[in-house]
């Protein structure tokens, strides 16, 4: 598994560019939010509040101001309830392209990254992948009565979470590798899960390092360094634009680690994602 990690490090410059499209995405989706949230709080620069709040958060000046204008909430919702559906469609509409690539080419080779079987990737796979998002969705909801016990069953919610997770992205992976049917591929996946839950347990936890250290950086800046600083916001502001890319990063580590330890695990033969007249290159997967 560690030598896994290490070859999806080495492959990553090769995914640079799908790495850019995903940090534009995020920018896309959240700068509407936060034109409207600055338009919206501006008049609170004439008063003390920013200089507070740079010391510390008074949560009382905002729901002073949300009172004082309803409609912010309201339209603030309509906002957020939009942009969120958008991007979630988005989100699996480019996952569909990034586990294309993933499962059928030779990341870090000499051949230049595709991107015109990266779109039809994404096209091909979008209703299978939505339809897998709404089934993963039902599934994580069931485990969530377990929360009216305390402590110990928001523990074994947040696990279940993290077992549908990989289920998910395992049956992603079966869907694209093998061209299969949705119910096949998400049963299938259960079954490789549960068979390998330790190793794939490993394989999530290693990519979840960098962002973890990014994290770590992000809490220590904030209680090592006065908050009317302007390093600190700087600080914050970089660590918040590396923590959106190495989610990128570690988003394409972890599909491509899964095709290679589905290619491993299973040994099946590569399709080809051609429909109709439309011919695409198709490489073998190499570990």
């Amino acid at each position: 598994m560690i030598d896994l990690w290490r070859s999806s490090w080495k492959k990553i410059r090769w995914y640079r560019g799908v790495v850019i499209l995903l940090w534009v995405s995020t920018w896309v989706f959240s700068f509407p939010v936060f034109i409207y949230m600055q338009a919206s709080l501006s008049r609170l620069a004439k008063t003390n509040v920013p200089a507070e709040w740079l010391q510390s958060f008074v949560f009382t000046y905002l729901t002073e101001f949300i009172s004082d204008d309803p409609a912010f909430l309201g339209l603030l919702f309509a906002w957020v309830l939009f942009l969120s559906v958008m991007y979630f469609l988005i989100n699996i509409f480019l996952t569909g392209g990034i586990i294309g690539v993933v499962t059928h080419s030779n990341p870090g080779g000499n051949t230049p990254f595709e991107w015109s079987f990266f779109w039809a990737s994404a096209k091909k796979f979008m209703l299978r992948f939505f339809l897998l998002s709404l089934v993963t969705g039902a599934m994580m909801l069931i485990p969530m009565a377990l929360m009216a016990f305390g402590t110990p069953g928001i523990v074994l919610t947040l696990l279940a979470w993290f077992f549908w997770v990989m289920v998910s992205d395992m049956s992603k992976i079966r869907i694209a590798s093998l061209d299969i049917g949705l119910a096949r591929s998400f049963f299938d996946a259960i079954r490789l899960v549960i068979k390998n839950l330790f190793p794939l347990l490993g394989l999530y936890c290693l990519n979840l390092i960098p962002l973890l250290a990014i994290f770590v950086v992000w809490w220590w800046v904030d209680a090592m360094i006065n908050a009317n600083s302007a390093v600190k916001m700087a600080i914050i502001y970089g660590s918040h634009q590396l923590l959106i890319i190495m989610r990128a990063v570690v988003r394409i580590q972890i599909f491509d680690m899964l095709a290679i330890f589905h290619k491993l695990k299973c040994h099946k033969p590569e399709i080809s994602l051609v429909e109709g007249e439309t011919t695409l290159k198709v490489h073998k997967i190499t570990s």
